[in-house]
């Protein structure tokens, strides 16, 4: 009954000093990447959709760089998420919905049953696959085109790969390294910006 109840979004997480600092730096600052659609929600008049997509960036990257349990970062970054998805449910076409859903799922799931027993090297690749496919279904609602969901998704994997393997262990978690890493993941999502503005969404209208 425990185990469920931790699943149902209830606070699953225990103790600060247990995540290694590795996994709070790379969680933290790939939270960034739902920054990818806010020009594109705003830009469709999406007002309700930007604003929650931006408060979510900067509540979920607040929250892991400090990763305070039950603290009003968690609260926002927890509810903000329910918030987006029950409008999605309510605004997106329902069959496309399901299918997107049924694939956070069980993501979602491993990554708080992993965090429940401290494994958090599972927990981390199950939460970055969770996002993955949390990000798939807002962009399946706002743009829904598979060639440059295909560009920022190779992106996302390049850089989290990169994260993986490049943050070692052991480094501290200060806010030195959550800039540093930060901003290459804002100048990315920048770049896709520019790319499909000024190039890509051009070429498409020539079309």
């Amino acid at each position: 009954m425990k185990l469920i109840k931790n699943l149902l979004l209830t606070d699953i997480y225990d103790d600060n000093d247990i995540m290694p600092n590795k996994n709070k730096i790379i969680l933290s600052t790939t939270s960034f990447w739902i920054l990818n659609l806010i020009s594109h929600s705003y830009y469709n008049k999406l007002y309700f959709l930007t604003l929650n997509i931006s408060l979510i960036a900067i509540a979920s990257s607040i929250y892991w760089y400090k990763y305070k349990n039950n603290s009003i970062y968690h609260k926002c970054d927890k509810y903000l998420v329910i918030v987006c998805f029950t409008y999605l449910f309510i605004n997106m076409n329902i069959i496309k919905f399901i299918y997107n859903f049924i694939c956070i799922i069980p993501p979602y799931i491993l990554s708080s049953v992993f965090s429940i027993y401290n494994n958090y090297d599972l927990q981390l690749y199950s939460h970055l696959i969770f996002r993955f496919f949390s990000f798939k279904l807002i962009y399946d609602f706002i743009i829904n085109d598979i060639n440059y969901f295909l560009i920022i998704a190779i992106e996302n994997i390049i850089f989290n790969i990169y994260l993986i393997n490049f943050i070692k262990n052991d480094i501290d978690n200060n806010i030195t390294h959550y800039i540093k890493y930060s901003f290459k993941v804002i100048t990315i999502i920048f770049l896709n910006d520019f790319y499909y503005h000024s190039y890509y969404h051009y070429h498409y209208h020539l079309k």
